[in-house]
């Protein structure tokens, strides 16, 4: 019986393992420049196998954040953004 108990929880904990295997990513981030984050801008994730974008735009701190990219080589590009003067 303790034995089979000893199997059982190992199961366990190794099913559990698992599971919290994920084949996705995600990617955060700052955008900035020399005088400071930049707010509002637009950020693409270009994936590279399959051409697809997402977007996303920069809170007010300037960060941002991608979840569930498909694994892979993946670019991320700024748009151009111009600051008031």
């Amino acid at each position: 019986m303790k034995r089979f108990c000893v199997v059982l929880l190992l199961t366990c904990v190794f099913a559990v393992t698992a599971f919290a295997q994920s084949n996705t990513g995600s990617l955060t981030g700052t955008v900035s420049d020399a005088s400071g984050v930049i707010p509002n801008a637009t950020i693409t994730v270009t994936d590279n196998r399959t051409g697809r974008e997402r977007t996303a735009q920069s809170s007010g701190e300037g960060t941002f954040s991608f979840t569930l990219l498909e694994v892979g080589q993946q670019r991320a590009a700024r748009n151009s953004i111009r600051r008031a003067v």
